[in-house]
């Protein structure tokens, strides 16, 4: 039997509904004034009333527990008071842990915070340091440490509950400081990872870095926020003495103020979060912070739900998305058919050399103006909102460079450039304008059936992944084949990096960042690869073979298969 401490709050539910939802006994630990909404009607056997702050009642809470998962703690919400804080963080953990050694857990897993390091000064940083050196002065206990960075969730609390008011509310949305790095977790998966942690003995005695799959600046932070609820909102960088000084005024006159000067200090003192260790050990893959924020607000204020899955920036504030449509080739017809059925989106302009392609697109009812350069395009003054390129790829740095200096929303097709240079440049330039949404067509990514085993993959559906096998066919070329895309000059790449790179991206989903690739390709019929076969290692320990070919019979369309082995199945 699990006890989970602080039961009642943001995390703590999470950790409870989860163990419910994998049939493990759990008992949520709860103050006798707290409220249970977040655990949803639990029943009362379920429950163990007691406090951190009162020793006596924590001996029958933790009897009959095989482990603690201690999430219980005086956070930064509030204006910070040392006494308090010390009192819970620091005595009642002591306490707990010594309720424990009396009722004989064997297990502990403290949910610590990338706070509790030496060099942040803040009440909350402090008395969580204090409290992971009272835990690892216990011997007789396997203990696990976890360090979430921020976390995020649909009750959240704390610095996002704060950011994301902020920028609903008000007009001009404060950026706190330099440009910090920041890798937000979603509540769910520091769940999972506090789970896992049980079931991973080699755990034991380790300290674990729990943060999301991206990295980000304070400033993309914030602006994923807004883009996610579905607004446009210009941003304002605020000093750190600036907002510290604000944030101690606010903190004098309110009881719970908007800024308290532990936010301040945990954004000025924001550490590096290396997840390396928990993706190894624990077979830890936690979701990139915009597909979290999509499980938040699934149709967020201005966002139109395209599926069950996603959804899409529609609003440009009064009208319509206005959309220059660049490269009218096939998939330029792709892409006008969508456009066509999204009611907030408006084709106000296409552009292609060639002008019967603009005449034909004309023909089959896009009523937008033609233009045979992007500089003709921009030279007319018709007013846009964002770009969709779709031109060859040599040809992807000029154009989008180009729109996003005209301060344009830029959707790039695959793939983002041909060669490597021009993708490092096309990644500085979405960098520089942080404000403005960048996308690259991966389109495959966001199926149903992919995300759907991505999903049952990152919820232990199959245990933990061990071994892949991942293919992706096409037959497409068996004879010397013209045309740009078979060169290396313009293309820069055959099979790989047309059809391959789609399920290269889903691996990535699937299980993080690789740590290393072995590849052999040839080429048979043009000066690029038409066949590849590789073995892929990811940090989270998972590794197996990739093989992709557009000169294999039987495959009029692309034929992709992903099998995965783990410790308790197998999903294909």
């Amino acid at each position: 039997m699990i006890l989970v401490t602080g039961a009642s709050g943001f995390l703590g539910s999470a950790v409870v509904r989860l163990a419910r939802a994998r049939g493990l006994r759990v008992r949520a630990m709860v103050r006798g004034e707290s409220s249970l909404n977040l655990l949803g009607g639990l029943p009362e056997e379920f429950l163990a009333r007691a406090d951190l702050e009162d020793p006596g009642s924590l001996d029958l809470a933790v009897q009959g527990a095989e482990a603690v998962i201690h999430c219980a703690a005086a956070t930064p919400e509030r204006a910070p008071d040392l006494e308090t804080s010390r009192r819970i963080n620091v005595e009642g953990t002591r306490a707990l842990l010594e309720a424990c050694a009396r009722g004989g857990v064997k297990r502990f897993i403290q949910i610590s915070s990338q706070s509790a390091h030496p060099d942040n000064p803040s009440v909350y940083g402090r008395t969580k340091l204090a409290a992971d050196g009272v835990l690892k002065e216990l011997a007789g206990i396997g203990w696990t440490i976890l360090k979430p960075s921020i976390i995020y969730g649909a009750q959240a609390k704390g610095i996002f509950d704060k950011m994301a008011e902020h920028c609903r509310r008000l007009p001009v949305v404060p950026v706190i400081g330099p440009k910090s790095e920041m890798r937000p977790v979603h509540v769910d998966d520091v769940a999972w990872a506090a789970l896992a942690c049980l079931e991973k003995p080699g755990s034991i005695g380790q300290t674990y870095d729990i943060g999301g799959a991206d990295v980000l600046a304070f400033q993309d932070f914030i602006q994923a926020i807004i883009h996610a609820l579905g607004k446009r909102k210009p941003t304002v960088p605020l000093p750190i003495p600036v907002a510290l000084a604000l944030a101690h005024s606010l903190s004098l006159v309110m009881k719970n103020p908007p800024l308290t000067p532990d936010n301040v200090r945990g954004i000025q003192t924001a550490p590096h979060v290396d997840i390396s260790a928990a993706q190894k050990d624990l077979g830890f893959r936690p979701r990139f912070f915009a597909q979290g924020l999509r499980d938040i607000w699934p149709a967020g204020g201005g966002a139109r739900v395209v599926s069950e899955e996603r959804t899409v920036p529609v609003s440009a504030g009064e009208g319509p998305l206005r959309v220059a449509l660049i490269g009218l080739g096939k998939m330029g017809v792709v892409h006008a058919s969508s456009c066509g059925v999204l009611d907030d989106l408006e084709i106000v302009a296409l552009v292609d050399r060639d002008a019967k392609l603009g005449s034909q697109f004309q023909s089959m009812g896009v009523k937008a103006p033609f233009y045979d350069s992007v500089e003709a395009l921009f030279g007319s003054g018709v007013a846009l909102d964002a770009a969709l390129i779709i031109t060859p790829s040599f040809t992807h740095r000029g154009v989008g460079t180009a729109c996003l200096e005209r301060g344009l929303h830029v959707f790039c097709e695959k793939p983002l450039a041909h060669t490597l240079e021009d993708a490092r440049a096309m990644a500085a330039a979405a960098r520089e304008h942080p404000d403005l949404v960048t996308a690259t067509g991966f389109v495959k990514g966001h199926y149903s059936l992919w995300l759907e085993a991505a999903r049952r993959l990152q919820s232990g559906w199959i245990g933990t992944p061990r071994r892949f096998a991942a293919s992706v066919y096409l037959s497409q070329v068996f004879s010397p084949m013209k045309g740009w895309q078979f060169t290396k000059e313009k293309a820069g790449g055959g099979i790989l990096i047309n059809s391959g790179i789609h399920l290269v991206h889903f691996l990535r989903v699937l299980f993080g960042d690789m740590a290393s690739v072995t590849a052999r390709a040839r080429s048979m019929h043009s000066e690029v690869e038409d066949t590849l076969a590789a073995v892929m290692e990811f940090r989270s320990g998972v590794f197996g073979s990739y093989d992709t070919s557009w000169s294999v019979p039987g495959y009029q369309t692309e034929g992709t298969r992903v099998l995965v082995e783990g410790d308790a199945g197998t999903m294909e």
